[in-house]
């Protein structure tokens, strides 16, 4: 993934969360729930790696 797409992730999860956050005030186990989502998912955003563009140039035998 390049650099611009996971900024541009990492700020709609932000968009999306404040919100719910606003939405929730008397429970904050549930804040701590959607906290360590919100957490977890920018992490897999930022630690995925570049995709291999090496391709199989191996000619298959199509003969009969």
């Amino acid at each position: 993934m390049k650099t611009t797409i996971k900024i541009v992730l990492t700020i709609i999860i932000l968009i999306v969360a404040i919100p719910i956050f606003d939405v929730i005030e008397n429970t904050p186990v549930v804040k701590l729930i959607l906290f360590a989502g919100i957490i977890g998912g920018v992490t897999a955003i930022w630690k995925s790696k570049p995709e291999d563009n090496e391709k199989d140039n191996h000619h298959l035998d199509k003969t009969n």
